[in-house]
């Protein structure tokens, strides 16, 4: 038979679940293949989700062909949508053709013509699979190109070498792609997170706990340095210059939801808390039906909707926030995601309180103008107290003040205090946190002892393990750190 070129040399298919027969439309041979169980030279292959697999005949599928060489294959059972079909020659490389001239010396054209034939199907057969090769461009005069595959190049990408002769494996960051730059660069081939703390120049958690506020890791909320806290742009807080007793400004930033659904970004805006919460800046902030309270604390929250399309501030009395729901405006928009940012002080007469806000690494902070005292009592010995505190109520707010005593002027008094968080036993302590000592004839002394404590009660406990004679002891309120 003749055969004419074509462009196929294999036919590709996708399933449906009920077709059994597809054609095949190129040259197939009738050819033992007994290492395959095969009378074709047609090779059937089934893939799914990336899966290949080579079909047996007479098992899977049946072969009929016509005179021409074509024909179709019959699938045991129907093929998925799922599965894609492929058709393929796969001719065995082999010279069966025996030329023997009996008698009249005729040339024995059907098995030449026989032989000729399979060579060229196995070119057809060769050129389909060297159509899938990646190959040189017809100007190359390069050869012996190798792919530099080994255990030692695992997960690394394949580039042209710098002389563009051969090709290569490399690491990702040492390719130089345009959007890595050169200090990603050193960032991603360190090979420990030491490494790259001091690449970031960042600390460690450990070290963060350590250092003290003088250290400057506590960054105040208009100069965010970058890095330090969880947020990768935090909504600073600041007291407005306009009406500072009413308003709060909010700059721009982004924020986590506190359900962990996504997360949106805040424009900058002005609040205004002395009015009823509306959207969009120098609008109100307070939920509606509450107001600025009297020597409390409005608890401000960033808000959005689910896809992160619409967003502002709204401020609440309820530390927790549950009545940010309730709020008209805010469930008429769908503004049902939120995130806790910090709490404002007011004072007496419904006025926000001067003060400094930052932002650290675990959260937000706040530090009054003006020290403000909390505590002010001459205390009995082996006597616990509590007192209020001028911090929010809330989990995880450790307290920044001062612990100060005052001694008597006659003769050797003492006076020996432990204090701190509501939920410790300071009556156990061993140590002591405040020492005042006065020796006979001296005149007033005076202690001070700063010890931050958390607190999630908006109380602190102290405890007067001894006390000759009377003699005075108050702590100061500073500020605070509110830790998410």
């Amino acid at each position: 038979m003749t055969i004419e070129y074509t462009a196929t040399n294999r036919n590709d298919y996708t399933g449906n679940g009920i077709n059994t027969i597809y054609n095949f439309t190129f040259k197939v041979l009738k050819q033992l293949n007994a290492a395959k169980n095969k009378n074709y030279t047609i090779k059937v292959i089934i893939s799914e989700n990336d899966v290949k697999t080579e079909l047996t005949e007479d098992v899977d599928y049946t072969v009929a062909l016509e005179s021409n060489g074509f024909g179709t294959i019959t699938f045991t059972t129907a093929p998925t949508s799922t599965q894609q079909i492929v058709f393929l020659n796969e001719i065995l490389r082999t010279q069966e053709a025996d030329y023997i001239n009996i008698g009249s010396g005729k040339f024995p054209a059907d098995s030449h013509e026989k032989a000729l034939d399979k060579l060229t199907l196995i070119c057809k057969e060769q050129d389909e699979a060297i159509g899938r090769a990646i190959l040189l461009d017809e100007t190359s005069n390069l050869s012996n190109i190798t792919l530099p595959i080994n255990t030692g190049n695992a997960d690394k990408a394949l580039v042209i070498n710098s002389s563009g002769d051969n090709l290569a494996a490399k690491n990702l960051a040492d390719i130089g792609l345009a959007p890595v730059t050169d200090f990603a660069k050193t960032l991603l081939d360190d090979t420990s997170n030491i490494e790259a703390r001091t690449t970031l120049n960042v600390y460690s958690k450990s070290e963060v706990y350590n250092k003290s506020e003088s250290d400057n890791l506590i960054t105040e909320a208009t100069t965010t340095t970058q890095g330090i806290s969880y947020l990768d742009k935090p909504i600073t807080i600041a007291n407005n210059a306009t009406d500072a007793d009413h308003d709060m400004d909010f700059g721009a930033g982004n924020f986590d939801f506190d359900d962990g659904s996504g997360q949106a970004v805040v424009s900058a805006l002005t609040k205004q808390f002395d009015n009823t919460f509306a959207l969009g800046a120098n609008a109100g902030g307070m939920v509606s039906g509450e107001s600025i309270p009297a020597s409390g604390f409005i608890y401000v929250y960033a808000i959005s909707t689910a896809d992160g399309s619409l967003t502002d501030i709204i401020g609440t009395t309820t530390e927790d926030g549950s009545t940010i729901s309730t709020d008209s405006v805010v469930s008429a928009n769908s503004l049902n995601k939120k995130q806790y940012l910090g709490a404002i002080p007011t004072d007496a007469s419904n006025n926000i309180l001067a003060g400094k806000w930052y932002v650290s690494k675990d959260g937000y902070g706040f530090r009054y103008t003006k020290a403000i005292q909390d505590v002010y009592i001459i205390p009995s010995a082996s006597t616990e107290y509590t007192r209020s505190l001028s911090v929010p109520a809330k989990e995880n707010v450790l307290v920044i003040g001062s612990a100060h005593a005052n001694t008597g002027t006659s003769g050797s008094d003492v006076l020996r205090i432990n204090y701190g968080s509501p939920d410790e036993d300071l009556t156990v302590l061993t140590s002591v946190d405040l020492v005042d000592l006065a020796s006979s004839g001296d005149s007033i002394r005076y202690a001070r002892r700063d010890k931050p404590f958390y607190t999630s009660t908006a109380e602190m406990k102290f405890y007067v393990t001894s006390s000759s004679v009377a003699r005075s002891f108050y702590f100061k309120t500073n500020g605070w750190e509110e830790k998410y």
